[in-house]
């Protein structure tokens, strides 16, 4: 399998995606990702076998848009326990 680069990512941030009123379907992996983790069994290891799927600055980039996700939810959001989770 090859590896996903920021080049990828770019084309997926500049896909439209109108479902759900989601513009883009960069937005839209970053939900599925953010469902994967709070509302699924295994949600951890599912989104850790996306993740491993990209390079290292892509999966930093996708952490980070996870949580900005999660706060903008206004969820009681630990940061540092999913990130422990995201390297364990």
């Amino acid at each position: 399998m090859t590896t996903k680069t920021i080049k990828d990512l770019e084309e997926l941030k500049n896909k439209e995606n109108e479902d759900l009123g989601i513009h883009s379907s960069y937005e839209a992996y970053i939900e599925y990702l953010c469902d994967c983790y709070i509302a699924k069994s295994y949600g951890v290891d599912r989104v850790k076998a996306e993740l491993s799927r990209w390079n290292k600055e892509c999966r930093d980039v996708l952490l980070n848009s996870m949580i900005a996700t999660f706060e903008s939810y206004e969820l009681n959001f630990n940061t540092n326990k999913f990130l422990e989770d995201m390297v364990e």
